[in-house]
């Protein structure tokens, strides 16, 4: 008897992408948005993309381009008129607390950078706040599992202590919610002998890293999918 695949959603940069569409090319498990994948970094992001997607608040379309990356993502945003199915286990990366704003809607930072915009506003969310924004997302899904970012800085051999904080904080709400569980890729290059040779920078993995990535996530999800 086949056992079926699990879908799941996704949402986060290159670092969480990459190892769901390996995971969903070898058939380890469904990436149900992999063509609705749009490059975020903070929960808002996160948040607004799948109020987008579900069809309960629209994006205006004259700041669409400053909120989704259409390098990262091979689907135009402004074709989607019909709700998304969404699956109910998923997945996200939170790298920064930094939201930005412009005319009152949360924009990307690659996006602004593009369009060489500086008069946005710029925020940084509480702790209680961003706890806040990720227990919403209990209203779409019934299983959570966020991405912690690489905690190194520019050298690679220190700790960035801003990633660390947030990591960490991120970690601690594994232990206050059932349903919310943590994906550190940390563990993996802390374990690693030449941690070096596993990132491109302190932004981006190797492409050789992202198999044993996946392997890690995969297994994590499934060991507590059914708790």
């Amino acid at each position: 008897m086949l056992v079926p695949v699990m879908n799941i959603f996704c949402l986060g940069s290159c670092r969480a992408i990459a190892p769901f569409e390996y995971l969903d090319r070898i058939g380890s498990l469904n990436f149900a948005n992999k063509n609705l994948c749009w490059y975020s970094h903070n929960v808002r992001e996160v948040i607004q993309r799948l109020k987008f997607l579900e069809n309960k608040k629209n994006i205006p379309v004259e700041s669409r381009h400053l909120t989704m990356d259409i390098d990262s993502c091979t689907t135009d945003f402004n074709t989607i008129e019909e709700p998304t199915s969404i699956p109910d286990i998923g997945v996200f990366e939170i790298s920064t607390r930094v939201i930005k704003t412009y005319n009152g809607v949360t924009i990307h930072s690659t996006c602004a950078s593009k369009q060489k915009l500086t008069d946005y506003q710029e925020e940084i969310q509480t702790f209680e706040e961003l706890e806040q924004d990720i227990v919403s997302l209990f209203q779409s899904f019934r299983k959570i599992f966020v991405i912690c970012n690489i905690d190194l800085d520019e050298t690679l051999e220190n700790t960035n202590i801003h990633r660390k904080m947030l990591n960490d904080y991120l970690t601690s709400l594994e232990e206050k919610h059932k349903n919310i569980h943590i994906l550190n890729p940390n563990i993996l290059i802390g374990n690693s002998s030449e941690p070096k040779s596993l990132l491109e920078d302190n932004n981006h993995f190797d492409v050789k890293f992202i198999p044993a990535l996946a392997d890690y996530y995969i297994g994590k999800i499934s060991s507590t999918i059914d708790r």
